[in-house]
């Protein structure tokens, strides 16, 4: 490798290190390097041990020359490991003219809070930033972690999406028109791409990808489902049930708009049923509905992303069930 990381988080590149000056670590998995060469060799960084054929550096190793040989034969100029700043590195910056995007492959954790860093960072240097996904983030039995859906973005024609890659497998994945469903879980449509496939789909980011229509719970099978776990004491509906006794309601009997009839976007800490039982114990006006709702850290996300959602939607679903 040409970069590695001092204690304090700064990048050196090889060509400009000093042999034993200080500690120096792999930008991407955070072991011990050394630096290496000779007269016939230039300066490189190698693990101090290392991580074997089959580890995580591999992987994500292999995952930065696909996306290089898929920039290429899109007529990119292509760099690995570009130092960004003062304290990012780009997995891969391909260059088309005046036009430079970098591309980075995750396969190893990140909390929103360092996505929302290193992208804010390659922002401020003026670039564009694409997040592919390694097998870690791909989504899994209706449910997604908080890591997965800080990766969460947005296109009209894919709905809310992530993008991935398999190294072994040499596929690439889209998980689009991603939505949840009270009481179900997340939901997603998934089309796996050949090279040629997500070329194409790369170059033409406006193609239409249809997108399946789930069927949400009725009101009479939520009743049921928040029944059941009551009776399995559910912490979270057995505390909003206490509070709902205190105002001398039960959630047997609260209006029907509190429940969600339509499947939601992925962007919200708690369910809408929860978020809407707690505003009408407070009874709050509709315009601080959104604090009922709170959204997730998805630093890839706009903040005015479907900014009055909940509050339009509540109206909309209060019109038909009142």
């Amino acid at each position: 490798m040409k970069v590695a990381q001092t204690e304090s988080g700064e990048l050196v590149l090889a060509t400009a290190a000093v042999a034993k000056t200080q500690p120096l670590c792999c930008p991407n998995c955070q072991q011990p390097v050394m630096l290496k060469g000779g007269q016939r060799v230039a300066p490189y960084f190698a693990h101090v041990r290392p991580t074997g054929g089959t580890g995580e550096s591999q992987i994500h190793q292999l995952g930065k020359r696909a996306i290089g040989t898929l920039a290429i034969a899109s007529d990119y100029q292509v760099a690995y490991e570009v130092p960004i700043g003062q304290h990012q590195r780009a997995d891969v910056l391909v260059t088309r003219g005046t036009q430079s995007v970098v591309v980075e492959y995750q396969c190893s954790p990140l909390t929103p809070a360092c996505l929302a860093q290193r992208t804010n960072d390659y922002l401020a240097a003026g670039l564009t930033v694409i997040w592919v996904l390694g097998e870690r983030f791909w989504p899994k039995y209706r449910w997604l972690s908080q890591q997965q859906l800080a990766f969460m973005q947005y296109r009209p024609e894919w709905g809310f999406y992530l993008f991935g890659y398999a190294p072994q497998q040499r596929k690439w994945l889209l998980y689009h028109h991603i939505v949840t469903i009270d009481f179900k879980g997340y939901f997603w449509q998934t089309r796996y791409l050949t090279q040629p496939q997500a070329l194409r789909l790369m170059a033409q980011p406006a193609s239409m990808i249809g997108s399946h229509q789930w069927s949400p719970i009725g009101i009479a099978q939520q009743r049921q489902v928040i029944q059941n776990r009551l009776v399995r004491m559910d912490p979270q509906l057995v505390s909003l049930q206490q509070a709902c006794y205190q105002q001398g309601l039960t959630l047997q009997t609260i209006p029907r708009w509190c429940y969600c009839i339509d499947y939601v976007p992925p962007l919200f800490e708690t369910g809408q049923f929860i978020s809407r039982v707690r505003w009408l114990l407070d009874r709050q006006p509709i315009g601080t509905f959104a604090d009922y709702a709170p959204r997730l850290q998805q630093p890839l996300l706009p903040a005015t992303i479907l900014k009055d959602w909940p509050s339009y939607r509540l109206l909309k679903d209060q019109q038909k069930l009142i």
